[in-house]
């Protein structure tokens, strides 16, 4: 899935924790059921005192807009598995969320234009497409905790932004694939004419550029971050999320 690091290691138990949950929901395994109680109990114990989760533990910085997310997201898959937690966890995750949103524009994360002497040109458009990935996940998160949005409007202005941003092949190997992943999940939420706008541009850009060689035959290409494996579960799921997810939310409806 992507380096061997304290960071990819911890996003990588939340993405499985998440999985185990889903899987558990379906199977009712024992077994099942212990490791992923197990696995969700570890994202409780590591969790920082200010709500948020960090990489490294004991956490000595500021938390992890994206590690916050996965996490939130692993316990909403628990919850809906009906493993017994402590709500304490979730609800001081989803406050730590909420608390880093930009009350003007709903961005959940840095700002990638806060101090443009510090960045060049490739910086720059760097930094603004990991925000934009923190900020959609962060959004999805709050929409999957099954509390009342406090800033619905801000939810729509990064709706907005989205439209702006639609997914677009690069053949420079430069796709997020989580960004996008993450724009599905959140668009899909708000429905109406902007869902319709993403969705087809998402099948439009992943579909036709499927690998058909023979050993990669069904993949995709590596993209801005992680390999062909994690290109490949990111597109899967994008790609399913409106035939296997509920719409938990919708800010607009279908006349």
């Amino acid at each position: 899935m992507g380096p061997e690091s304290e960071e990819f290691s911890a996003i990588h138990h939340a993405m499985a924790s998440l999985a185990m949950a889903d899987n558990y929901y379906d199977s009712r395994n024992p077994f099942q059921k212990m490791q992923t109680h197990r696995a969700l109990r570890y994202i409780d114990r590591t969790q920082n005192f200010d709500g948020g989760w960090h990489q490294e533990v004991p956490c000595r910085e500021s938390s992890d807009v994206l590690l916050a997310s996965w996490n939130l997201l692993a316990r909403s898959a628990g919850i809906e598995a009906r493993l017994r937690m402590d709500p304490t966890s979730f609800d001081k995750g989803v406050d730590w969320l909420q608390a880093n949103t930009d009350p003007a524009t709903g961005r959940i994360g840095p700002d990638p234009i806060a101090d443009m002497r510090s960045l060049n040109d490739k910086d720059l458009r760097s930094n603004a497409r990991v925000s934009t990935a923190l900020t959609r996940a962060g959004w999805f998160a709050q929409v999957t905790a099954d509390r009342p949005l406090k800033r619905p409007d801000l939810m729509q202005i990064q709706a907005n932004n989205a439209c702006e941003d639609l997914p677009t092949w690069r053949p420079d190997g430069l796709v997020d694939w989580q960004s996008w992943f993450f724009g599905t999940q959140l668009m899909f939420q708000v429905g109406g004419e902007p869902w319709e706008r993403w969705n087809k541009a998402l099948g439009t850009a992943v579909i036709p550029h499927q690998s058909m060689g023979e050993n990669l035959r069904g993949s995709w290409p590596p993209g801005f971050a992680g390999g062909r494996i994690q290109s490949t579960a990111f597109a899967l799921l994008a790609l399913q999320i409106p035939h296997r997810h509920q719409r938990l939310l919708a800010l607009h409806s279908k006349k």
